[in-house]
């Protein structure tokens, strides 16, 4: 918190009141407008993903997760059942889940999704966020920037 701090100073802005609350898997919050639903995953011991859901859109933020070359099932820190319902967004990262082979499985073939963003990925990885691009042709792949915004 303290670092955050500095850096806000840094910038010029000051930090919003905030308060720490647990996470679990499942239902974290919902209102009438808005329900947020977080999956653990296995990047470190407290770490999750999220689906937030509002105005009749769906949301996927992957978040970090554990290395497929890690795992015996590389999509089993992937709640694949959030990408069977369908997605207007799926936010993927793309420094710790790095094999666009991996990601492949997961993506092919759905009419579903209707946009993926590669966020979280560094000049090391374009070649691979690329590679997934040129395996999907049919599907919309986007890589974030800083001032990115969707409009759905």
């Amino acid at each position: 918190v303290e670092a955050i701090k500095e850096w806000l100073d840094c910038l010029g802005h000051e930090m919003r009141p905030f308060k720490f609350e647990h996470v679990d898997d499942g239902f974290v919050y919902q209102d009438e407008k808005v329900k947020l639903t977080a999956f653990r995953t296995m990047h470190i011991d407290q770490s999750f993903s999220y689906l937030l859901e509002a105005e009749g859109k769906r949301v996927y933020f992957s978040g970090d997760l554990r290395s497929p070359v890690l795992l015996d099932d590389p999509l089993a820190d992937v709640p694949v059942e959030v990408f069977d319902q369908g997605l207007d967004l799926a936010i993927l990262e793309l420094a710790h889940f790095w094999a666009p082979d991996k990601y492949y499985p997961l993506l092919k073939d759905r009419d579903n999704i209707k946009k993926v963003c590669i966020n979280h990925y560094s000049d090391l990885r374009l070649p691979t966020a690329f590679e997934l691009k040129k395996m999907l042709p049919d599907l919309e792949i986007v890589f974030a920037y800083d001032g990115l915004e969707f409009n759905f």
